[in-house]
């Protein structure tokens, strides 16, 4: 027996709580958890977007290693959300070239994705040309 199930079976003996009603499998544990998690994630979304006053997209390039294979290295692009006292990774896709057409294009996906391509009011990026080239630099795109 786990010591996950142990800990439980005695929290359930000590409040009183019927042992054999209260399921302590690990496929149990391991379901209620992944709802947990997902009743968490869709309260932070809804608290998060329900009032974005100021609302500050952040994006960088990053060369890692691929999750796939560990010689082979990609460069991915994260995409952090912030406010005051709050942020939020919208996601972290592999940048498929850098041009910063891909890159605005995207950022913006994942905008519409969470439906706040129209509250941003500042963008931080790293000052490489794909992000601020006047004509072609994701910012201006965006």
């Amino acid at each position: 027996m786990s010591s996950s199930c142990c800990v439980l079976r005695c929290c359930s003996l000590t409040l009183e709580a019927f042992v054999p009603e209260t399921s302590s499998s690990d496929s149990t544990k391991h379901r209620r958890r992944r709802n947990n998690r997902e009743t968490e994630a869709k309260r932070i979304e809804e608290e998060f977007f329900r009032d974005p006053l100021t609302l500050v997209l952040h994006w960088d390039y990053e060369l890692i290693q691929s999750a796939a294979t560990s010689r082979i290295s990609e460069e991915r692009r994260a995409v952090v959300l912030t406010r005051t006292n709050f942020e939020e990774v919208l996601g972290v896709p592999i940048a498929i070239d850098g041009t910063g057409r891909k890159a605005a294009a995207t950022v913006h996906c994942l905008l519409v994705s969470y439906q706040i391509a129209d509250k941003i009011i500042v963008l931080s990026f790293d000052t490489i040309a794909s992000s601020s080239d006047m004509i072609s630099g994701a910012c201006t795109i965006i």
